[in-house]
């Protein structure tokens, strides 16, 4: 029997989803709307706010002093502080003068030293030809210095220079006296030519102690004959070379003299061979009246 009584009957939902939630799960479904979601709005979110807070000045430099401070805290540490400096190599001169031009205030924090600075520094010194710089064990600042040796003593018009084998500079002195193991070389140019008046003082031993130096006259150019080729040893110059070579075989300017106030000579040649060999190529500059130079 059919019922009389009509119940109301709600209609079944749609199980499609609307046009604005179909395309929202659209949307969702791309990469780059996802990534921007995921790190994007965050990151946006934190740069508002911590703009709006560091606008304040105030706030922003208790930001600054708090950062500061515990950088300060981290440094000061005493495994970190350097408590004294040693100098390895130098002589005592040369020592002092290091600490004077390094016025570092000790204690002080290894962050705060540039060793590359401290190293170019001392390097720059004349009697210095090298130097290594680096932080020991127990706060200490080591200082390696690999000096200049002098082999010379260069005469100038100003004074007295003593310089190494390549030339340079490394200290001045006051008398020749001071040093009487190093040789004296004299003239311009001289300190560029110091191998050359090794060699030439070296072929010259059989003067003994009556060789005083060795002198370089400044060169007149090529056009100058013999004389513009003249100095240690052999040297040639440009176009005028092989004239300039036989020239400097007959041009190495030993100066002799007899006593420290004695006229200066020439050696007269020897009869024996074997002197003879040792000096042939040892010739002595002499002036108009036959008398040796210095």
């Amino acid at each position: 029997m059919r019922s009389l009584i009509r119940r109301n009957r709600t209609p079944k939902a749609d199980p499609a989803p609307s046009r604005w939630a179909w395309r929202l799960q659209r949307l969702m479904l791309t990469p780059g709307f996802r990534f921007g979601l995921r790190f994007g709005l965050p990151f946006t979110v934190a740069l508002l706010a911590g703009a709006i807070y560091l606008g304040d000045d105030a706030r922003r430099q208790s930001v600054f002093d708090t950062v500061a401070e515990a950088r300060r805290a981290i440094e000061e540490r005493p495994e970190f502080m350097v408590q004294v400096m040693a100098i390895d190599g130098a002589t005592t001169e040369t020592a002092e003068d290091i600490r004077e031009i390094l016025p570092i205030d000790f204690p002080a924090s290894s962050f705060d030293l540039d060793l590359e600075h401290i190293r170019r520094t001392v390097a720059g010194l004349d009697p210095v030809k090298e130097a290594t710089v680096r932080i020991r064990p127990g706060g200490i600042l080591q200082i390696d210095v690999t000096p200049r040796v002098p082999v010379a003593i260069w005469r100038q018009a100003d004074g007295l220079t003593l310089i190494d084998e390549t030339g340079a500079h490394v200290s001045g002195i006051d008398r020749r006296s001071l040093r009487p193991d190093l040789p004296l070389v004299a003239g311009e140019g001289a300190d560029k030519a110091v191998v050359e008046a090794l060699e030439l003082i070296e072929a010259a031993a059989p003067l003994g102690s009556r060789l005083r130096g060795v002198v370089r006259p400044a060169p007149l150019g090529c056009g100058a004959g013999p004389r513009s080729t003249r100095a240690f040893a052999r040297i040639r110059c440009g176009p005028c070379a092989g004239a300039g070579d036989r020239a400097g075989k007959r041009a190495g300017r030993a100066v002799a003299r007899r006593g420290a106030g004695g006229p200066a000579h020439r050696r007269a040649p020897d009869s024996q061979n074997e002197r003879s060999r040792n000096t042939r190529n040892v010739a002595y500059p002499t002036n108009r009246d036959g008398q040796a130079v210095i």
